[in-house]
């Protein structure tokens, strides 16, 4: 058994927003538009983000040093993302999914964060650094554990 194969699957696992499953609820057609409007600049835009916002955590802002200016600049460029697909491309979804269940709308762009978070998985840069996981671990005490 290639330990590579159960580990890497984990990781990715940790790369994941919001593990709900929104297509298994009324919100699939707010799903998949937003997944299929949402360019690949909207999914950066998005994915910038989080990483400012969670760069604002006292354990990580250490490691960013994200200025002022490129702060409001994120926030606009995510800000005007989320006004169109809220408001234009994905309008009559956005009204039908909070009639029917508001929280969908959250559900939706969790999966929409999944599918930016996977595009940001295929660079190559952080492909590399991603696979460099099962190194940092002791794989003798793995093995041993999942004996």
């Amino acid at each position: 058994m290639n330990f590579k194969t159960i580990i890497l699957p984990a990781i990715m696992s940790f790369a994941i927003l919001n593990p709900t499953t929104a297509l298994a609820n009324p919100a699939d057609e707010l799903t998949q538009c937003l997944t299929t409007k949402a360019t690949e600049q909207d999914q950066i835009n998005l994915i910038k983000w989080v990483f400012s916002a969670l760069a604002q955590h006292p354990q990580l802002k250490q490691y960013s040093n994200i200025s002022t200016a490129s702060q409001k600049a994120i926030d606009k460029d995510v800000g005007a993302t989320l006004d169109r697909l809220l408001t234009v491309d994905c309008k009559d979804q956005v009204a039908n999914a909070a009639k029917t269940n508001p929280a969908a709308i959250g559900e939706s762009f969790g999966v929409l964060g999944q599918v930016a978070m996977g595009g940001l998985m295929t660079n190559a840069e952080v492909a590399k650094a991603v696979a460099n996981m099962p190194n940092l671990i002791d794989m003798k005490k793995f093995e041993a554990v999942i004996k």
